[in-house]
């Protein structure tokens, strides 16, 4: 019996198709790559460039880094300056503060003091008369033409007219609490009028304020009037009060003193 040849063939049709594809497929791929390899006869001056622009991106960030570092350094300056500002400031405001309450307190104790410091008492007529005025203080001290001064008192009978229209004037620089009581006389009657009518005032640190007018009589020139009592209290504060028909105004009035002209 005669043998058969039998052959074998390593790249069959179906692997050469296999082949075929694959190559197709890498060209391909090749070519939609192609644009993206670098040109490597290019390469020393591309990686030139790259390495130039690294090392100026390099200095740049170095010089950005020093900028920070002096920015953070003047931020440190200016807080440190501003935390010395703000304590100068508030030490300053408690200064102010302390000064102003200083202030205030010696205001108050000056407001007090002042408020104690005077009293002046005035009287002013129309007619062409005498009239007197007449002041008994705290003390029983009475203040008058006749008694402008004590010396027990800086009180003083400042202004004293003889004939009218005038006004008389007594002022106590340091008025002490108690009762001031005022009191009109009419002394002479150049006029021969029945009565004179009077008006009057007193004045202290608070303001002025008005006594009532009132009628003095004329009587053998012995007529007296009560008129008011000015009250002071503990706190300079003054008090008007109404005079009565004669108060204590008749012991001031002694007929045996002589005449004032």
């Amino acid at each position: 019996m005669k043998r058969r040849n039998r052959e074998i063939n390593v790249f069959s049709m179906s692997a050469l198709d296999l082949f075929a594809c694959a190559l197709g497929a890498f060209i391909l791929i090749a070519i939609v790559l192609f644009p993206y390899f670098p040109n490597i006869g290019d390469a020393p001056k591309v990686v030139a460039s790259l390495t130039k622009k690294l090392s100026v991106t390099q200095q740049q960030l170095a010089e950005s880094q020093q900028q920070l570092q002096e920015c953070q350094a003047n931020l440190q300056i200016a807080q440190t300056a501003a935390s010395e500002a703000e304590a100068v400031a508030n030490k300053a405001q408690a200064a102010a503060s302390e000064a102003q309450a200083k202030a205030e307190a010696e205001f108050d104790q000056c407001a007090k003091k002042l408020r104690k410091k005077f009293l002046l008492i005035l009287m002013s007529w129309e007619s062409s008369v005498d009239v007197d005025l007449y002041v008994r203080d705290p003390q029983g001290q009475v203040f008058s033409y006749n008694w402008k001064t004590h010396s027990e008192s800086p009180a003083k009978m400042e202004v004293d007219n003889i004939h009218g229209p005038g006004n008389e004037i007594w002022l106590h620089p340091q008025a002490t609490p108690g009762n001031y009581e005022v009191c009109y006389h009419f002394y002479n009657n150049y006029s021969r009028q029945n009565s004179v009518t009077v008006s009057g005032a007193y004045i202290t640190p608070v303001g002025r304020r008005g006594i009532p007018t009132t009628t003095v009589p004329y009587g053998n020139g012995t007529a007296m009037k009560h008129v008011a009592t000015i009250a002071i209290d503990s706190n300079g504060n003054a008090t008007l009060r109404g005079g009565s028909a004669h108060g204590t105004c008749d012991v001031f009035f002694d007929p045996s003193l002589p005449p004032k002209y």
